[in-house]
């Protein structure tokens, strides 16, 4: 029942603040409140702990106070360096099937409500709307070589099942709510990627899935708002920002950390 009105607390506060990117552009925090635009359908629940929910509350209802400094970066324009989809197959000789072996695209792929045409999901809390596209930041690859070295090969482009890659886009400066214009389509990022034990056998590493969860190194998912087609080279832009502090991605990874760490 708590959680309950938590939830719904928290939704009908998100959904009378969006502030527009020409505001928060300012340099300071936004002072007037403005409205979602109309056709924007409002933000659906995402299954976030009970604790995270807790914090959100707190920031949203005003108990913590967000001073100038805490405002998320915002991320640049920037291009798709890479576009995959994949199918579902047998998953590095054992018995498990997964559809995070995924191939670049190197044509204009349609980007529907379910996600990219071609793109397969097997598991079924993955056939949400929400989880439409996966993102993964590739500056990552990088720092998971530097800590895996015996591992070095398996990190490229695409290891983590991403459908999409782009410079300067991570978890520090990417909010839940905030909408992209993605070539033609319009996205909105749902929530993180929660990381299961596949991840363990794509990598042969038996603590990678907890890894992935504890350096925050997770990806995140968007919804699809407007389909559009999207290739290699598309740009992609951030065109809304719900809450500019609230909602940082690495502050539903790490609900406990302290705000320095973050």
């Amino acid at each position: 029942m708590k959680n309950e009105r938590h939830r719904h607390n928290i939704l009908r506060i998100l959904q009378q603040k969006a502030y527009p990117i020409e505001t928060l552009k300012s340099n300071s925090p936004p002072t007037a409140q403005a409205t979602s635009s109309p056709s924007c359908d409002p933000l659906p629940y995402y299954p976030i702990l009970a604790t995270t929910l807790e914090l959100i509350l707190d920031f949203t209802m005003g108990s913590y106070s967000s001073p100038e400094s805490d405002l998320v970066p915002l991320p640049p324009k920037v291009t798709v360096l890479s576009l995959r989809t994949g199918k579902v197959r047998p998953l590095g000789g054992v018995k498990i099937t997964s559809a995070i072996n995924k191939q670049p695209r190197r044509d204009r792929v349609r980007l529907t409500k379910l996600g990219f045409v071609g793109d397969e999901r097997q598991f079924p809390p993955h056939l949400s709307l929400d989880n439409a596209i996966h993102q993964y930041d590739p500056g990552h690859y990088a720092l998971w070589e530097k800590e895996l070295p015996d591992r070095k090969d398996k990190f490229t482009a695409g290891a983590f099942g991403e459908n999409i890659s782009t410079p300067h886009l991570s978890e520090t400066n990417v909010c839940v709510g905030d909408r992209f214009r993605l070539g033609d389509a319009v996205v909105e990022v749902t929530m993180t990627r929660q990381p299961c034990f596949k991840l363990n056998h794509r990598f042969e590493h038996k603590k990678m899935s907890s890894m992935v969860q504890s350096t925050g190194r997770t990806g995140w998912y968007y919804r699809v708002l407007e389909e559009g087609f999207v290739e290699e080279g598309s740009e992609m832009e951030l065109i809304e920002r719900i809450n500019p502090a609230y909602l940082r991605l690495w502050r539903l990874v790490f609900p406990f950390l302290a705000r320095s760490q973050l």
